[in-house]
């Protein structure tokens, strides 16, 4: 599999609480495995709250994401440590 190019993918930018960016190449066409789901964005939200100590319940544990996307939850719990 090829890296996307500039004319079938664009920019899809997760900021943090913190004020981190996170940027993610989402493609124009297609769905599994290649689009950064609106529900993953509120899951990877969730995640910053107070519910998880604002991340810090996900340090030091490990985890496994099973998802459809571009893996955002994964990539938001793995900047937690």
């Amino acid at each position: 599999m090829s890296a996307p190019s500039g004319d079938n993918f664009f920019i899809r930018e997760y900021e943090k609480n913190n004020g981190d960016i996170l940027i993610i190449n989402q493609l124009e066409v297609g769905d599994v495995g290649c689009v950064v789901w609106d529900a993953a964005l509120v899951l990877s939200k969730y995640l910053e709250t107070k519910d998880f100590s604002f991340g810090k319940e996900l340090d030091g544990k490990h985890m496994i994401e099973i998802g459809a996307g571009t893996g955002i939850v994964g990539i938001v719990a793995a900047t937690f440590g």
